[in-house]
């Protein structure tokens, strides 16, 4: 069965857009989001509506707020800032200046007119809202654990030097490279290439993609080690084929307009650890 044939015959017209740096995803997000509403902001806009480099869902919330919109609404399963995740590598470098401000946010969302509800949303009535066709959904999940049907079927292999230069994937029509130094944190850039085969080099580590290629958090999905636990990146949901249980979202990590998620695995990528199975849930028509 081929992926083309299991397209639902209608998904929430919400545009692509795609990240510009590894903290940048949320931010995209709601790009898509203000774009579906008709409201065209570039991305470097919605960045200079963030004070810090460490995006909180509830920051969208007031974004989406800002620039007007209405009809949203914040899930989560902990309202504040969960002190749990406080050694966890992805949230560990800012935690001392993010703990603060994100409490002061969570604490006059409600007299900001910023929707906050203490729940986490079942699988179900995330399928319901996109049935619907009306709302798109801003979701947190775990990168590591996000497993897009189409991206696993163009990619053949991807490979990166034990010395952290550089990481391939090459695939039928998706063939990346993106420089990765260790150090550099949050700032590295993806770059085009072209590559036919994998370098013939007794260096090279061969790694089994199952997810799209994306840069979010601090590192490369692909550079991860042993000690990342949690690898935080947003992605919006847009529709959802009940005949197959597959979700259909916008990656901004990817350049591919449209991916694909089983159920199953989506449920595994947004329930993980470190998710608080933050979501918002926005009518786009």
């Amino acid at each position: 069965m081929g992926l083309s044939s299991v397209l639902p015959a209608t998904l929430a017209s919400v545009p692509h857009c795609q990240q510009l740096s590894s903290w940048d995803c949320g931010l995209a997000c709601v790009s898509m989001v203000l774009s579906a509403l008709g409201q065209k902001h570039s991305l470097m806009d919605l960045r200079k509506e963030c004070p810090l480099e460490s995006v909180w869902t509830i920051d969208l919330a007031y974004i989406l707020r800002r620039f007007s919109v209405e009809d949203f609404t914040y899930y989560t399963s902990y309202i504040g800032v969960n002190w749990q995740y406080s050694s966890k590598e992805f949230y560990r470098d800012t935690w001392t200046l993010d703990r603060r401000r994100v409490q002061s946010l969570f604490a006059a969302a409600h007299d900001n007119r910023v929707r906050v509800v203490g729940l986490t949303l079942a699988l179900d009535d995330i399928r319901r809202f996109l049935l619907s066709t009306v709302y798109a959904v801003i979701m947190l999940v775990d990168l590591r654990l996000l497993r897009c049907r189409k991206c696993k079927s163009k990619s053949k292999w991807s490979w990166c030097r034990d010395s952290g230069e550089s990481v391939v994937v090459g695939g039928n029509k998706m063939e990346e490279s993106i420089p990765f130094r260790p150090g550099e944190g949050r700032s590295g850039v993806a770059a085009r290439s072209s590559p036919s085969s994998p370098p013939s080099t007794s260096r090279s580590l061969f790694l089994t993609t199952f997810s799209c290629f994306a840069w979010c958090g601090q590192k490369s999905y692909a550079m991860l080690g042993a000690s990342d636990d949690f690898i935080g990146h947003y992605i919006v949901l847009i529709g959802y084929d009940s005949d197959h249980d597959f979700f259909y979202y916008r990656d901004p990590g990817t350049e591919s307009d449209l991916c694909m998620i089983e159920g199953d695995d989506l449920e595994s990528a947004r329930m993980n650890s470190g998710t608080d199975h933050d979501l918002v849930v926005v009518r786009v028509r």
